[in-house]
């Protein structure tokens, strides 16, 4: 006869018949067009914040597109097989997400690595000067001497 332990009888949360969760009224309401507005806003915030590489995000996508996700989410979608470099400019063209570093001017940083107390260069998009700008920081120049 196997015997039978405290631990063993306990019923966790996730087990329990009611599970209902406030905010799932929410969820219930939401068109499958706005479902997948959402889900595109997820995928392109966790890929802009570098959560997600672009490989998985147009996995992610083409998969609920074919199980039948609604809205941009489709657009974003990329079908197995492709390279990284394809989903990354994939990704890219769908949202745009390049577009707007076409006017910025990257600058090389040179920065220090703790872990093995290296140094590195990053490449870091800064915005271009005005000539407002570059003149301010020319007269200065002037006056201080340099």
């Amino acid at each position: 006869m196997a015997s039978s332990h405290s631990w063993s009888r306990k019923v966790h949360s996730w087990q329990a018949e009611d599970r209902a969760d406030p905010d799932d009224s929410d969820v219930e309401e939401i068109d499958p067009e706005d479902a997948g507005a959402q889900l595109l806003d997820l995928l392109v915030d966790f890929k802009v914040q570098g959560k997600l590489p672009a490989t998985n995000c147009c996995l992610s996508s083409c998969w609920a597109a074919r199980a039948g996700a609604a809205g941009g989410v489709q657009q974003l979608g990329k079908a197995p097989g492709a390279s990284s470099g394809h989903y990354s400019s994939h990704v890219d063209k769908v949202i745009g997400h390049r577009e707007s570093e076409k006017d910025l001017l990257w600058v090389d940083i040179p920065c220090y690595r703790p872990f093995d107390a290296g140094r590195y260069v990053r490449q870091v998009p800064v915005f271009r000067p005005t000539r407002s700008w570059l003149r301010s920081v020319l007269a200065i120049r002037v006056c201080i001497g340099s």
